[in-house]
């Protein structure tokens, strides 16, 4: 698994709702919706917290398999790259 340390662009907004977030992209004029578990994962996305231990932690978290979680955190992260939410590394 990469050690990149991504983080969110500054320019978003953000907005919690329950457990969920929802991410106002004003460059972009988009706003998307992100689930509980999305949601963990971004407020990781600081520019200080290497993806493995983002990782570690949402295995812990949710009680899943670290694999699973690997994985679940380098999908998210290529969703908001390609969406362009994370400041480029």
């Amino acid at each position: 698994m990469e050690s990149c340390m991504p983080a969110l662009r500054s320019d978003l907004v953000l907005r919690q709702v329950g457990d969920e977030t929802l991410v106002l992209d004003r460059t972009g004029e988009r706003i998307h919706q992100l689930n509980a578990t999305a949601s963990y994962i971004l407020s990781r996305c600081d520019g200080i917290t290497e993806q493995r231990v983002v990782a570690v932690d949402l295995a812990d978290r949710y009680q899943i398999s670290i694999e699973q979680a690997a994985e679940d955190v380098l999908n998210l992260l290529m969703q908001l790259e390609q969406l362009g939410l994370l400041k480029p590394h």
